[in-house]
């Protein structure tokens, strides 16, 4: 259990946050935003889809977050880690079916030839 624990903890914000830096290089191509408000829309975007307040006693007119991610920066698209984050778990349901097991919570996966067959 300590490991789904632990692989909530690292698969639902990335969800989120991948989410949030596309919508963000998205807006900024499609003129959501002008260039001198785009701190202001990186941090409403995390407010309404992270819950992620901005910094407080900072203005927003001191720097760019979103430009804190290469990603941003090199305008890499950070649409596949979102996805990746859904076909990862549906992979290992799949994995599980195979092997026999239909609770992912429980599921182990080692020393199952028909759960090693699905990657072939």
């Amino acid at each position: 259990m300590k490991r789904l624990f632990k692989l909530g903890l690292e698969k639902l914000p990335q969800i989120g946050f991948g989410l949030v830096m596309d919508l963000w290089r998205w807006g900024i191509f499609e003129s959501k935003s002008s260039a001198s408000t785009w701190n202001e829309f990186w941090w409403d975007l995390n407010y309404e889809y992270l819950g992620v307040w901005k910094p407080q006693g900072v203005p927003l007119t001191d720097g760019l977050d979103a430009t804190g991610k290469f990603h941003i920066i090199d305008n890499v698209p950070y649409m596949r880690y979102f996805l990746a984050s859904f076909l990862q778990l549906q992979f290992f349901q799949a994995m599980c079916e195979a092997g026999g097991q239909n609770n992912m919570h429980t599921c182990q996966l080692r020393g199952s030839k028909e759960a090693g067959q699905l990657l072939w």
